[in-house]
């Protein structure tokens, strides 16, 4: 019974192993206060360098869009008047009704100006990764092993433990708020006899496209190992033998010759042929969805009912006037006056025009496509007016002089006039087209460093 104790049986002491290129920094000494168990550390002869194991891109982003967006303004005639002829009695004849009168002309929005936006972005991101090999710690026992298959089973036990540093450096292409390198061009036509109200806004005639994608890297790609974030781990392996053998190759791939067991309390406990500092995550890319919306606009003010007696700028309404013949005694209407007669009221409420609006949804975690140039609509606030029109003669005030018989305008071909004067109105927006090529793929493969093949002289 006695045979199966410990405390019976003797300790072999571990050979003086010999591994190739380097050299064991003093002796063999016990650890973990157990007389069956030793440690040795190696250091290598020659100075390891650091080995490049992986240089990849980890964020790959690119947005490339042309958009054509028509800028609108609002037209309307100007309102018609209707002279009133005298009867037999020197009365004014009585004014049109209801379908005798003309069309009113209630308005639209007509283009006056296009602008063509081209933008691009673009970012990428990389890493590299170093290893660099410090030392080799080899852990010897010669004692029985604690497994429930197989109890009490003395085996020789050696360890090797590779410690060595990681180095990594991040790289982008860029070096910028909010993170991406921007380029963009803005160019515009205007319409025919359309000019700006003040002047061109800077912007419209903007040109920073880049000239080429080919950024130079941030941090320099010249800089080494050295220069990045290091830090220490280690992969171990141990084998389990009935008798030593003379010599033997260690690799990463060898199989585990016990899966339990406890034994030498500095040991390793755990099997680690394989250290990684970053996991596997599956590629991902990101992607943007336009989405195209119609909207009917108004004019940019409400037409009311006229009051009586009088037709405005602010109301849907026909005129008649009435020009009273020269001034005679006892004559009420001094001549030269106009009296001014409301005719029919016409319901504009329903008139309205249709626009796209373009917008864009993009997946967590891109954003809008910067400086894209899309249309945008907001049915309380249209964008303060830009543009006049300035073709044909300029309006004028009706006289008595001036007024013709029948429907007309107050001047032949008045087209200066069928626009609202600067400072009154508003410009629309519509989009024309919009083009669009964008991504953003993140890619985080493993970066794991194996058990290097080792060649063991267990020099028996």
């Amino acid at each position: 019974m006695g045979g199966k104790n410990n405390c019976c049986k003797i300790c072999l002491p571990p050979p003086n192993i010999i591994l190739p290129g380097m050299s064991p920094v003093g002796d063999w000494y016990n650890i973990g206060l157990d007389l069956c168990c030793w440690e040795r550390v190696y250091n290598y002869n020659d100075a390891q360098p650091w080995v490049l194991i992986s240089d990849y891109i980890s964020w790959d982003y690119r947005s490339e869009s042309t958009s054509v967006v028509e800028y609108l303004e609002f037209r309307q005639e100007r309102q018609k008047w209707y002279r009133l002829a005298l009867d037999y009695y020197g009365s004014p004849e009585e004014c049109p009704v209801l379908p005798t009168i003309p069309d009113y002309d209630c308005g639209t929005w007509v283009p006056a100006a296009t602008r063509t936006i081209e933008a691009l972005s673009f970012a990428k991101e990389r890493y590299r990764y170093w290893t660099k090999q410090k030392n080799i710690v080899v852990r010897y026992g010669h004692k029985d092993i604690a497994c429930d298959e197989e109890p009490d089973t003395r085996k020789f036990i050696v360890q090797i433990q590779q410690n060595f540093w990681w180095s990594y450096i991040r790289h982008q292409n860029y070096n910028s708020i909010p993170g991406v390198n921007e380029g963009w061009r803005s160019s515009y036509i205007l319409e025919t006899c359309f000019d700006w109200i003040t002047s061109a806004p800077s912007s419209w005639t903007h040109d920073s496209y880049p000239t080429t994608e080919n950024t130079p890297w941030v941090p320099s790609l010249s800089l080494t190992a050295d220069d990045g974030i290091i830090t220490e781990s280690f992969v171990v392996k141990t084998k389990v033998y009935d008798e030593m053998p003379e010599s033997d190759t260690w690799t990463v791939s060898d199989p585990h010759t016990l899966e339990c067991w406890s034994f030498c309390s500095g040991f390793e406990q755990m099997i680690n042929p394989t250290d990684c500092i970053q996991e596997y995550v599956p590629s991902v890319t990101y992607d943007c969805t336009p989405t195209n919306s119609q909207h009917d606009i108004a004019p940019p003010f409400t037409r009311t009912p006229c009051p009586s007696g009088a037709c405005n700028a602010s109301c849907s309404c026909y005129s008649c006037v009435y020009c009273p013949p020269p001034a005679c005694e006892g004559c009420p209407i001094p001549a030269g006056s106009i009296t001014n007669y409301p005719a029919a009221t016409i319901d504009c409420s329903a008139r309205t025009f249709l626009i796209d609006i373009l917008t864009i949804s993009c997946e967590y975690p891109l954003t809008a496509i910067p400086n894209a140039g899309l249309a945008t609509y907001n049915p309380l606030f249209l964008n303060s007016r830009k543009f006049e029109y300035d073709c044909g003669p300029a309006c004028v005030n009706i006289t008595c002089t001036t007024v013709l018989s029948g429907w007309y305008y107050p001047v032949t071909d008045s087209e200066r006039c069928w626009y609202l004067p600067p400072g009154n109105g508003w410009t629309a927006e519509t989009q024309v087209s919009f083009t669009y090529d964008i991504y953003s793929t993140y890619n985080t493969p493993a970066i794991c460093q194996n058990f290097i093949t080792l060649n063991v002289d267990y020099n028996l």
